[in-house]
């Protein structure tokens, strides 16, 4: 039996069209996770929370925008030939995006969001995000310059983290700005690509 064909929803998607668009909508996200992980003391920074959450959605459903692209231009060929030595195709592009540690990471946060539970065939094993908070303090001399580390002010962080662990290659503790920078990264490059 025949998968049923898919409707283009583009027309309930409040004027985003295009891969275009979903990438100035990416930026805009780390942007202002960036901002709002900056700009409160809040235990836990809520806001800063749900728009990382929203841009690791992103990141990750970019995938069905591109493979749609790729579909309504033909364009199927020239990213294979772009992307070689591993070229993707419409079947194995989504395990081939996998292949970025940032992507993996959207990924999983984007289903966990949406699905509470994920299917075994898509959970990574050794993934999860945490929030540490840290206190920072500080000294300067009177030019202003930090001097060292001490109790006299303070303010309180919230760092976003997400742990890899035993994944792979990819084992490590990343914060959660540099996981999204490198997602935006490499749309920026992919899309880059695609458009010229």
């Amino acid at each position: 039996m025949a998968a049923p064909e898919k409707k283009d929803g583009r027309d309930r998607t409040l004027g985003t069209l295009t891969l275009a668009d979903m990438l100035a909508k990416l930026r805009w996200e780390v942007s202002e996770f960036k901002r709002l992980s900056e700009s409160t003391n809040e235990d836990p920074n809520l806001p800063a929370r749900y728009m990382a959450q929203n841009a690791a959605s992103t990141a990750w459903h970019m995938t069905d925008w591109l493979v749609d692209y790729l579909d309504d231009k033909d364009l199927w060929p020239l990213f294979s030939e772009a992307t070689a030595p591993v070229p993707p195709n419409k079947h194995n592009v989504k395990s081939w995006i996998r292949g970025s540690y940032a992507m993996l990471v959207c990924q999983q946060i984007a289903f966990a969001m949406k699905h509470v539970r994920i299917d075994d065939h898509a959970y990574e094993d050794g993934i999860f995000t945490e929030d540490t908070f840290l206190d920072v303090f500080g000294e300067v001399d009177e030019a202003g310059n930090v001097t060292r580390v001490s109790h006299t002010e303070s303010k309180h962080y919230a760092v976003h983290k997400v742990v890899l662990k035993n994944a792979g290659k990819f084992s490590g503790t990343y914060e959660l700005w540099v996981v999204l920078d490198t997602a935006l990264a490499f749309w920026e490059r992919l899309v880059a690509l695609i458009l010229s």
